[in-house]
């Protein structure tokens, strides 16, 4: 009986956040001079992280066309279900979570003048992610033909390098995201932050599951959730709300929506 009450607010979080954004484009006060924190595109950003971030990027876009590919697969043959948790991770840790990596690493910076904690992590972030991703798929291709105990571990493992890599960007994105507010607005980098907190957590219940199968029934829609709506979507309220009234070239139509929909979004 509690699902649909907190649904129904997660529901209502949503369009809030449609109905600020589309008021930004419509009734938002005409910005007449461009203060020069709004040039955030023009901000200096170190070039090998831009680097690394394009890759990501790419990365994200191979991805894309792949889960997409396996998507149809699926809708036009019934045996094409056989790969839906291949499916599922692709679009998940690849499509969107390497552009998120990709995006963050890129802006964040620029934003709050700050650079990442390393610079050297990019690189590694972006094997490790790519490494735990492509092992995940072995590991779940392979699972209907190994034994029990093997699969089990080969997902396990695969879990830690693919969990390595959410921790890998969490810490080193952190020192560009936190001085941000000064830029960004307060409320927009709560919604990043609290983004950051959910992708610990879908990591955490995601290497549950691997390690403790027994647990996957009740937690693989409380993980399914918590990536989607938390880490994926908290990210993109935060970044569009900064980043879509700059685009438009309007002040955002109400700073306390906003607010009341960052509570909304995680009550629901």
């Amino acid at each position: 009986s509690l699902l649909p009450v907190f649904a129904l607010i997660e529901v209502f979080s949503a369009w809030l956040f449609l109905f600020n954004i589309i008021s930004t484009a419509i009734k938002g006060q005409t910005v007449k001079e461009v203060p020069s924190n709004w040039e955030f595109l023009m901000g200096k950003a170190d070039r090998e992280v831009d680097r690394w971030a394009s890759y990501f990027t790419q990365a994200a876009t191979f991805y894309f066309v792949i889960g997409c590919s396996l998507g149809g697969y699926m809708a036009l043959s019934a045996s094409g279900w056989a790969f839906w948790k291949v499916h599922f991770h692709i679009n998940l840790l690849g499509w969107i979570t390497m552009m998120i990596y990709g995006v963050a690493y890129h802006i964040f910076p620029r934003f709050s003048r700050r650079d990442v904690k390393n610079k050297g992590l990019v690189k590694i972030n972006f094997i490790t992610a790519n490494a735990g991703l492509f092992l995940m798929a072995a590991a779940l291709l392979l699972e209907d033909y190994l034994n029990a105990g093997t699969a089990q571990a080969f997902i396990g493992v695969s879990g830690l390098v693919e969990g390595a890599a959410g921790l890998i960007f969490v810490y080193n994105i952190l020192p560009s995201v936190i001085p941000a507010s000064g830029t960004m607005g307060r409320v927009p980098v709560r919604f990043v932050l609290a983004g950051l907190a959910y992708l610990a957590a879908g990591i955490a219940l995601g290497l549950l599951m691997a390690f403790m199968p027994e647990f996957t029934g009740k937690l693989l829609p409380v993980h399914a959730h918590v990536n989607v709506l938390g880490w994926i979507t908290m990210m993109i309220y935060g970044v569009g709300y900064y980043i879509i009234p700059r685009f438009a070239g309007r002040e955002l139509y109400s700073q306390k929506i906003a607010e009341a929909q960052f509570w909304l979004a995680n009550t629901g």
